[in-house]
């Protein structure tokens, strides 16, 4: 049985002008038994580095960040790497030893978000010393922490239930679901055997979140399985072993994300979906021509959520997922556009341990080619890489999220560099003729109601699919779920939470954040009618951007108003008395502002009509 102890994780963070000195810090590291993580060592070709340097900081015990006269005040320097080892640190219990500024000369500023952290200075005679004090600090916490785990869970079950039930590439997949364990394997190649991969993924998995991961991962992908091995030593976690993983705090983790796309490494936010998933999937799966994807969704109703989690959804290792963000100043020229999308591709199949050296020798990535002629280029590349996708019996799905910027940047523009209609044909040409590939586009907008060109008669056998409110079990497991130790003194609050926001899924995680804060402010784990209600006002003050845009944008227009505070204003109206606004009601309900159940018409949301009353738009 593999031990979980383990050299303690030690993230170098620096400027480039000292790379000789965290070079130095890092032999010396290695030589006093810690396992320092310097990009130099640690990055390989082919390799993404931003996405590698995110999963190394997130997967440290201890992040050192070095500063100098010459680094500490570089903007690109201190806003990268400190800022995300700061929100890392937020992350962790108060007073744990986490981060930790390295001064490496007397005239290195502690730029001012450090400036609350003790820093060492290095260069005092006494410094290495203090330094390594620290180190070996936090090392013993962490092994205290990972004896806790070895006595709650039956590891040696967990390791018999992955050798014995699972492939190698069902745990490929497992390793891609966890940044830190994504990054060991790209560092390995995918050259690791079986046992020395399941030996490598518990030594790696040594809180009690990331043996839920495992877990989570054993049940969903074979019930039956997971049963058989009973891989916990009783039918829940211990419940002292989970009182003392928490004692280091007396508050909650807010681990809700409000507002921005949840990453697919936060698996604890992200619920449902998977009727969303499963429909592009059989469509993919089509035998002939397949159609191209619509994902039709309004704001923040999670569209790029689910597309960055379509990998965890799917659970499918002959499918290989591309992202392709329309708002990033990367998709916006064709030639751009083109150059782009092959390195997304081939990375994509980088990190599917496919061998990309046929298509490397016969459409090499250069800039220069799909600067002179970017569609021809692409489509050789697609050309070979849909013989490779068919010779490992692949699909890859190609998404392109915010498709309407993509539509913006076109026709007016293209003499300014901008984007192509032979460039939307040639992507039509290759869904029709390179059977491996198949495009999704995601936005708010059908593909008749963009104006540049005519998108309906290009995708002309296109299939919609919609992403609306989270189903009542999703809406009730995420905020239920996320938060070990939260508790309400009545089910019905969850229902209140529920009727207020329809299940829309940004207000339910903002209510749910705003939860968390008011229970840590007042030292206490268990939600009450009047927090509840305070914490569905204090959502509606702290996101009036939200409902601003639903008021201006959706709600576009005095007589769609008029119809809102109609229905806001009266319980039970029925559509029988609101003939005047037919074309509004139809309106609204296609964005999703009104339902009709029945002969009645209801805001869904009826949160909607409190921030009315607060802003006096409703009277």
């Amino acid at each position: 049985m593999p031990q979980l102890s383990r050299p303690l994780r030690v993230f170098l963070s620096f400027g480039g002008e000292d790379r000789a000195m965290a070079r130095e810090i890092s032999k010396r590291l290695v030589l006093e038994g810690f396992e320092p993580w310097l990009d130099e060592e640690q990055l390989l070709p082919g390799m993404q580095w931003a996405e590698a340097i995110n999963g190394a900081v997130r997967s440290a015990d201890v992040i050192l960040i070095l500063l100098s006269q010459h680094s500490a005040d570089k903007p690109g320097y201190v806003q990268r790497e400190i800022r995300l080892a700061l929100d890392l640190a937020d992350q962790k219990p108060a007073n744990s030893l986490f981060l930790i500024p390295v001064r490496l000369d007397r005239n290195a500023e502690v730029p001012r978000t450090l400036s609350s952290i003790h820093w060492v200075d290095i260069f005092q005679p006494d410094g290495w010393q203090k330094l390594l004090d620290s180190l070996r600090a936090r090392r013993s916490t962490s092994q205290d922490r990972v004896k806790l785990i070895a006595d709650a869970y039956r590891l040696d079950s967990l390791r018999e239930l992955f050798l014995e039930e699972y492939s190698i590439e069902d745990l490929r997949r497992l390793v891609y679901e966890s940044p830190h364990l994504r990054t060991f394997f790209d560092a390995s190649a995918g050259t690791l055997g079986k046992v020395t991969l399941v030996d490598r993924v518990l030594a790696l998995s040594e809180t009690e979140s990331d043996i839920e991961a495992l877990l989570d991962w054993a049940r969903k992908n074979d019930s039956i399985a997971y049963q058989s091995h009973r891989p916990y030593y009783r039918e829940r976690l211990d419940p002292r072993a989970d009182a003392d993983l928490h004692a280091v705090s007396g508050l909650l983790d807010n681990p809700y994300v409000v507002g921005n796309p949840i990453q697919p490494e936060n698996t604890r936010v992200f619920l449902g979906r998977f009727d969303v998933a499963n429909a592009i999937v059989a469509e993919m799966r089509k035998r002939g021509q397949k159609p191209s994807i619509l994902l039709y969704g309004r704001r923040r109703m999670g569209k790029t959520s689910a597309l960055l989690n379509m990998q965890r959804l799917v659970r499918d290792p002959s499918l290989i997922n591309v992202y392709v963000s329309g708002q990033s100043v990367r998709y916006h020229t064709d030639s751009d556009f083109c150059f782009y999308l092959s390195r997304e591709i081939r990375v994509a199949f980088q990190q599917a341990l496919i061998d990309t050296k046929i298509i490397d020798h016969l459409a090499p990535l250069s800039r220069e080619a799909y600067h002179s002629r970017p569609l021809l280029q692409l489509a050789d590349f697609f050309e070979i890489c849909d013989d490779v996708l068919g010779n490992n019996s692949l699909h890859c799905l190609i998404a392109i999220d915010e498709y309407e910027e993509i539509d913006y940047h076109m026709n007016g523009l293209i003499e300014r560099g901008g984007i192509s209609r032979e460039l939307l044909v040639l992507l039509r040409d290759t869904l029709q003729h390179r059977t491996h590939f198949n495009f999704l586009f995601a936005g708010t907008h059908y593909l008749r109601d963009l104006s540049a060109v005519d998108w309906a008669s290009i995708f002309i056998n296109v299939k919609t699919l919609h992403i609306s409110f989270l189903s009542r079990g999703d809406s009730i497991g995420l905020l239920t779920k996320p938060v070990k130790g939260l508790k309400y003194e009545d089910d019905e609050l969850i229902d209140e939470v529920l009727e207020v926001t329809g299940g829309q899924p940004f207000l339910l995680q903002a209510i749910a954040s705003e939860i968390i804060d008011m229970l840590n402010l007042k030292g206490e784990r268990i939600a009450t009618k009047s927090l509840v209600d305070a914490a569905i006002e204090e959502a509606v003050l702290k996101h009036g951007a939200y409902f601003d845009f639903l008021w201006d944008q959706e709600c576009e227009g005095e007589r769609r108003k008029a119809l809102i505070k109609i229905v806001a204003c009266n319980l039970g109206v029925r559509a029988a008395d609101v003939t005047p606004y037919e074309e509004e009601l139809r309106d609204l309900v296609r964005r999703e502002l009104l339902c009709v159940k029945g002969d009645h018409i209801y805001l869904t949301m009826p949160i909607l009509r409190s921030w009315m009353r607060r802003t006096q738009h409703l009277l």
